[in-house]
């Protein structure tokens, strides 16, 4: 389960922001059917963390692995030239399938590496996660026996690029075809620009075009997943890397290859031991030297690990709060009104990112004017006293009769609960719900900040009863609950004043002195404005009740809540049309 939750996700993510500095790409996780390893649309990154190859492998080095595909497919976009792959896997004069497909697999190959190579680089932090799941990808049995020729050519080249080791000698025309193609795959790997690689494949492909046949089926050499995504140009990573000097000759295996023969029927296997030794230059920018640069790395890996796996058993004994928890709010349903939990989950979270990234010059705004208010009067006496003056605010009359001063001790949390319905009908389709939920998440966001409970329901009429929809609820304690708050949506009619009949129950059961209500509505209720301004004003037993329109709206608002509305023209005025209402109405009496 760990693999698979939000936790393990976020840390992957986490992971990846580190080393590439960009926020906008979110990492998401494949079920474990999916037969992909991972893959991107260039902005998302899906990994298959339970793919069938992990299946036996501890936790850390299944991390490891994944942070590797994570950033791999992060680099593609940035480096690779669609132009290129598109040309690689278009149809050419005397082409046949077979030739595009290994056209097509050979420069994927290449480009992997030359990728991994340019992240090695620039990312000096995720080498070694990078020659880990290469080292272990290296490692998994292959059988050569009824392999073709070119079979063997390409899973030669593949190992070649990705660990620098191959997996035995080979013989007689092969071996001679290899001494030629070496040198070419190794240009191609340390080629700066993705037209580069392309070149040296071309000219790879044309040593190799003897071997191809024309119909039989040729295995694919899938190492890590096709790549589809690349840059619109050809982007020159200007790293100045050079190929090693002194490589392998021909004559025998690679550096570092293993003994066993190509077509014997030996399994290859290297022990698994993650110590490949891929010769890249510039090892001096950061890669961590020696065991004790290694060992720093496994320990970061292993606290992050800890700390996620920790987020992980939060998160599941939230998730079974939860589950009691909104089962007491559907039963709070009655003959009128449909209770709906809508709590968010990790599905919900990168959108509710989005919105709040939009908004967060309002939350910052709103944040500081409520935070001021908050410490309105803190240690009042000793500041008066000292500027020589009284302020009747500060004074209190004791039972005696006699004046004294009051001592106002300072708190960075109000007493203060507040609660926001918003109108999901038809009317307001378009701006007037974006409106709506983008002022939602800046509440929420200060809310929580300041400590301050809040919950935030919708409304809508459904087939029978009226719907109250919980899209925030203070209760929930889900790390995602609240980003519930992006399902709102509009449609059907206006049951404003059933749904303020809803209220009382739900403001009763709130402790804090101070509460404030939040109605967001075009103010066009089913039943007319006469019935829910009887309502509103039985409401304000319980909490200050105001409205709110966020543009249109405010003549239908002032029938309904007489002079307690907010009519704001865009987000940007909410901050300080809300602190006013808060001052004058609970902090300040």
């Amino acid at each position: 389960m760990f693999l698979i939750s939000p936790a393990y996700c976020n840390l992957l993510r986490k992971m990846v922001v580190g080393l590439t500095a960009d926020h906008k790409l979110m990492v998401y996780l494949l079920p474990p059917e999916s037969p992909d390893l991972a893959f991107t649309d260039g902005s998302h990154i899906m990994i298959n963390t339970l793919h069938q190859l992990f299946i036996a492998q501890p936790v850390g080095d299944v991390t490891k692995y994944c942070l590797a595909l994570a950033v791999h497919e992060s680099l593609h976009p940035i480096y690779s030239c669609f132009e290129c792959i598109e040309d690689a896997a278009r149809k050419k004069a005397g082409d046949t399938d077979n030739v595009i497909q290994i056209r097509r697999e050979l420069f994927n190959i290449l480009e992997d590496a030359r990728i991994e190579r340019i992240g090695a680089f620039k990312f000096p932090g995720v080498a070694y996660a990078v020659e880990a799941l290469n080292e272990f990808l290296f490692g998994l049995p292959k059988d050569f026996t009824q392999s073709k020729d070119i079979e063997i050519m390409m899973q030669w080249i593949l190992d070649f690029v990705s660990v620098d080791k191959t997996r035995g000698e080979l013989k007689d025309d092969l071996k001679k075809l290899w001494t030629k193609i070496e040198p070419l795959a190794l240009k191609a790997k340390y080629s700066d620009t993705c037209s580069g690689c392309y070149f040296y494949t071309k000219k790879i492909l044309k040593l190799l075009k003897p071997l191809i046949p024309e119909t039989d089926p040729i295995e694919q050499q899938r190492q890590k997943a096709q790549n589809r995504q690349g840059n619109a140009k050809d982007v020159d990573a200007k790293t100045g890397q050079q190929p090693p000097q002194g490589g392998a000759t021909g004559n025998g295996p690679s550096r570092g290859a293993q003994s066993n023969q190509p077509g014997n029927g030996q399994n290859a296997n290297n022990g698994q031991s993650g110590q490949g030794q891929a010769n890249i230059s510039g090892q001096g920018q950061g890669q961590g030297a020696g065991q004790g640069g290694a060992d720093a790395l496994s320990q970061m890996l292993a606290n992050a690990l800890t700390a996620s796996f920790n987020e992980h058993q939060k998160d599941m004994a939230a998730a079974a709060q939860d589950k009691q928890t909104t089962k007491g709010i559907s039963g709070d349903s009655s003959s009128e009104y449909s209770v709906v939990p809508c709590q968010g989950d990790f599905s919900t979270f990168d959108e509710y990112t989005r919105i709040k990234t939009d908004v967060a010059p309002v939350i910052n705004k709103l944040r500081t004017g409520l935070k001021n208010i908050i410490n309105y009067n803190v240690d009042e006496i000793s500041r008066y006293l000292h500027a020589g003056r009284i302020d009747s605010k500060s004074l209190s009359r004791m039972p005696s009769g006699a004046i004294c001063a009051k001592r106002i001790e300072k708190n960075d949390e109000a007493d203060l609960n507040i609660t926001v319905l918003v109108d999901l009908s038809g009317s307001m389709n378009g701006y007037p719900i974006e409106n709506a939920m983008k002022a939602c998440v800046v509440l929420q966001e200060v809310c929580n900040s300041l400590k301050i409970p809040i919950t935030v329901l919708g409304f809508k009429s459904g087939r029978q009863k009226v719907q109250i929809l919980h899209f925030s609820n203070r209760l929930l304690k889900g790390r995602y609950a609240h980003t519930g708050i992006v399902k709102m949506d509009a449609g059907g009619g206006t049951p404003l004043y059933n749904a303020l009949l809803y209220l009382p129950r739900l403001l009763k059961k709130q402790s804090e002195e101070d509460k404030l209500l939040i109605v967001i509505t075009d103010g066009a209720p089913d039943t007319g404005p006469e019935p829910c301004k009887i309502e509103v004003t039985k409401l304000g037993r319980y909490a200050k009740v105001y409205g709110m329109a966020i543009g249109g709206g405010r003549d239908a608002l002032a029938n309904i809540f007489g002079s307690k509305y907010i009519g704001i023209d865009s987000l940007d005025r909410l901050p300080g049309e809300l602190c006013k209402v808060i001052e004058k109405n609970i902090i300040r009496r």
